[in-house]
């Protein structure tokens, strides 16, 4: 007689289908994988898990759920105190499965009430940066403006005598023979 694992092990290579494909998808570890397909059930996790185990690795493969956990009770006997988990159902899904828990009875919002809920959000990050954004801008302006000010006296344009001097400190003469050279002004 075959054996449980020889059994799904053999099924699965018949489907081209590599163990590290199914520990992808079911999110059950490969080392648990190639337990379950050896036999090694004292390897295994407790029995609840075991048979949660083949549920998904026989979906996976195209096998009957319950047609395994048959095959999996008459290996390994019945002697276990834990009641026997039955393979989900597929034509009939229960109250607190994944797929009922979101509630799809209402109708979705319009686009008319999406557009305007983006609208309103828009204007009132605009109304919110253009108000707060202007203050701290005008704060920091003035604190600069206080700081990097110039004075009045720097203000002032130089005179025509400054650049008479100037020119007379870079050609090397003193102020006195200002007199005898041409004013800048002149040229």
């Amino acid at each position: 007689m075959e054996t449980f694992g020889s059994y799904i092990k053999a099924h699965r290579e018949k489907r081209g289908i590599r163990l590290e494909e199914i520990a992808s998808i079911t999110k059950i570890h490969l080392n648990t994988l190639e337990q379950l397909e050896q036999g090694a059930w004292k390897k295994l996790p407790p029995e609840p898990f075991i048979r949660g185990f083949i549920v998904a690795y026989g979906k996976y493969v195209g096998l009957d759920p319950k047609d395994l956990l048959d095959r999996y009770v008459a290996e390994v006997g019945d002697d276990n105190e834990s009641p026997p988990i039955a393979p989900p159902q597929d034509s009939q899904e229960s109250p607190n499965s994944p797929g009922n828990m979101i509630d799809h009875s209402g109708p979705l919002p319009s686009k008319k009430i999406l557009m305007g809920l983006a609208i309103v959000v828009v204007l009132g990050i605009f109304v919110g940066v253009s108000f707060f954004g202007k203050s701290v801008f005008e704060e920091k302006s003035r604190s600069v403006a206080e700081n990097n000010a110039p004075s009045l006296s720097d203000l002032n344009e130089p005179s025509e005598t400054d650049a008479d001097e100037a020119m007379m400190d870079v050609l090397g003469q003193d102020s006195d023979d200002a007199d005898a050279t041409a004013s800048i002004s002149d040229l």
